[in-house]
């Protein structure tokens, strides 16, 4: 039995046990702790209320570089030759590239990718190397193919090698590609390493002296306020892309990608299958792409669609300033739709009303419509079935109004009318939609499909939905909680995430859509010297792995039960008594109950649960993740040290305790119930 979750094997209580089973209850039996009884309803809110699982969805925020490259599976930094952070310390550096011979940036030719500047190779056996995102080179693996692409031009026919090699330059696998010259043409290839390649950890000075970015920007700060350092490092891998112009007389290459064969991409998408796995494995049902990057002009819907190599892109780790070309709405909306999830989509708002009509008609239109055709023409032929958009974040939209009314338009024009939501977040907190712009909403008869934008430091969204829907002036706008940014990733983030699901999943009223947990993922490395250290799955190049505050999505996902069920405590409770301490669930039929329980409390604690007149329990399983250390966190060298127990069958002769700082969930099946679900 895992060591977070004592148990005892008690038969003096055994008798006791089965007395209480008879009656339909189950004992949970330690000494010399407080005990708190667990008391299920028969009935729900009414009968029919249900969860909203839109309360299991999470934030991912585009705007740093490193979470973009958590879903994007491209392998080169710097593909359009751009400036970015923390270039190379070898001499000749080329931005993100390293270069030999007479390789350089041709600065006076007019770039293909805004923002970036082509490559030059003038002459035979000029080379460029790109060790990877921040320079901490490619993580390989051996007898798995790599599919990459150049952008090239040249006024003669040109041979090019393009390799894998180990960083000191043993070659792992190269191709030749032949190109007969001409302007800009994709020129694509494959390469699989004969041998793979590892990645080691390195602290901060040590990635430093390498010329590693950890992070970006040079922005570690040892004293910064961090929840926990020990998940992150600095990490060194052993390989390099390199491109050679092997003959001809000069060659010009725009753009280079590289990114895993179809083994290591999801469902044809430029996405990592290892990060579509762990967010399933998070349970998300609802993801949302937001964050103050909606202000970098780059992040124009209009600038996010194409081929990567015609969109502006610009590699900066500051917060709010990456824009990673080929990764952008369009992309998260197709990821979105591939697993099943609906998506959020939060945009550069400082537009004209037309350009988000036209936006709703790039999505929706079918090939009569000027939009539509165009978005085909990009080599989208279905629709791109979004409906939720946020028009801005954490800023005054004085537009909002006149945006929406523009987009509801065009939505009936190409087929979707009423099908639409328009999101506002005006800021944290309290910062509710302008009172002069609900008079004109109420105007547009949309009801709910209006919604106000929550951003919490932390939980607590639910008391701010209560003053929000008191409040008659919103008396038709739903809201929705879309960042919760606790800035933790720890087990005391572990407590209050499954608090505040556990508030989530008790909340009565509808107009609440959903919640997103900030971050769905996160890069190991001290992500700009702590800011918004919030990652419920954390990640590296050679590996994915879950924070304590994941682990309770995880084992919410996988016991999720859709119906609501009333209880009442009694007894000691501590925690469990206090908001979002308890949540209790069923299935349709009423076989089976699931109790969530947070106990916050250092103390370990007894309980009782009794499941109800009329019903007889046939089954109960008991599992739990805790830790005596709040600060405790998962790291690299020990991915599963805070993780949750094996799921225990609870016995009539067994007696156990709730750990104190833990979260628990009993999952229960009756087979006789005097009332069921309807």
């Amino acid at each position: 039995l895992h060591s977070v979750l004592p148990c005892i094997l008690a038969l003096p209580h055994a008798m006791w046990a089965r007395a209480l089973a008879a009656f339909g209850v189950a004992a949970l039996v330690a000494a010399d702790v407080p005990s708190c009884k667990v008391t299920v309803q028969a009935l729900d809110h009414g009968g029919t209320r249900r969860v909203n699982p839109w309360a299991m969805g999470c934030h991912s925020d585009s705007g740093y570089a490193h979470q973009a490259r958590a879903l994007f599976a491209e392998l080169l930094y710097g593909n359009a030759f751009e400036k970015v952070p923390d270039p190379p310390l070898e001499t000749n550096r080329l931005n993100g590239w390293i270069g030999f011979g007479g390789a350089r940036l041709d600065d006076g030719s007019e770039p293909l990718v805004a923002g970036g500047t082509p490559l030059l190779l003038p002459s035979a056996r000029d080379a460029a190397e790109n060790r990877g995102f921040a320079g901490e080179g490619l993580y390989l693996k051996a007898g798995k193919s790599y599919d990459g692409y150049l952008l090239v031009a040249s006024e003669e026919p040109v041979v090019l090698d393009v390799s894998l090699q180990t960083l000191d330059g043993i070659p792992l696998a190269t191709t030749s590609l032949k190109f007969s010259g001409g302007n800009w043409t994709k020129v694509d290839f494959s390469l699989t390493p004969s041998t793979g390649t590892t990645c080691e950890g390195i602290d901060f000075i040590t990635a430093q002296a390498l010329g590693v970015g950890c992070p970006l920007n040079n922005t570690y700060d040892p004293k910064a306020d961090m929840s926990d350092r020990t998940a992150h490092i600095c990490v060194r891998c052993g390989g390099q892309f390199v491109l050679t112009l092997k003959r001809g007389a000069s060659a010009r290459i725009a753009y280079a990608s590289l990114q895993p064969g179809s083994w290591g991409r999801f469902a044809g998408l430029p996405v990592h299958v290892e990060a579509v796995e762990a967010l399933r494995s998070l349970g998300v049902r609802v993801i949302r792409q937001g964050g103050s990057f909606e202000l970098n002009p780059n992040f124009h819907w209009k600038s996010q669609r194409g081929p990567p190599w015609l969109r502006p892109t610009s590699v900066d780790g500051d917060w709010g300033q990456a824009d990673v070309s080929g990764w952008g709405m369009f992309e998260m909306i197709d990821l979105s739709r591939a697993i099943g999830i609906p998506p959020i989509i939060t945009t550069f708002f400082k537009i004209e009303p037309r350009e988000y009509a036209e936006l709703v008609e790039y999505c929706w239109g079918n090939a009569s419509t000027k939009w539509g055709a165009v978005r085909i023409a990009d080599g989208h032929l279905e629709p791109y079935e979004v409906r939720h958009f946020e028009l801005g974040n954490e800023h005054p939209n004085p537009s909002f109004i006149a945006q929406v009314k523009s987009m509801e338009e065009r939505a009936a024009e190409v087929g979707v009318g009423g099908q639409l939501s328009y999101i506002l977040s005006n800021g944290w907190g309290y910062h509710w939609p302008d009172p002069a712009q609900t008079i004109d909403a109420a105007a547009l008869g949309l009801g709910m499909r209006l919604i106000w934008d929550i951003h919490v430091n932390g939980g607590g969204a639910t008391d701010l939905a209560d003053y929000f829907f008191e409040n008659a002036s919103y008396d038709t706008w739903a809201a929705m909680n879309l960042e919760t940014n606790y800035g933790d990733h720890t087990v005391q983030r572990m407590l209050g995430e499954a608090q505040d699901l556990n508030r989530h999943f008790n909340y009565a009223n509808p107009r609440l859509l959903g919640r997103t947990g900030s971050f769905c993922m996160e890069r190991s490395g001290y992500n700009e010297g702590g800011l918004n250290d919030q990652g419920l799955i954390f990640f590296l190049p050679n590996m994915t792995w879950f924070q304590p505050p994941g682990y309770v999505h995880v084992m919410v996902s996988r016991t999720w039960q859709p119906m609501v069920r009333n209880f009442t405590l009694e007894g000691e409770c501590g925690s469990l008594a206090a908001p979002g301490g308890l949540s209790v669930q069923a299935s349709e039929d009423g076989e089976t109950t699931v109790l969530r329980l947070v106990n916050a409390d250092v103390q370990a604690r007894r309980l009782n649960i009794s499941l109800g007149v009329g019903e007889v329990t046939t089954s109960l399983t008991w599992q739990s993740i805790a830790s005596a250390d709040l600060a405790g966190a998962n790291t690299p060298s020990q991915p599963r040290k805070i993780a949750p127990s094996e799921e225990l069958d609870i016995t009539e002769d067994m007696a156990a305790e709730l750990p104190g700082q833990s979260f628990s969930i009993f999952v229960s099946t009756s087979s006789r119930f005097r009332v069921a679900f309807v």
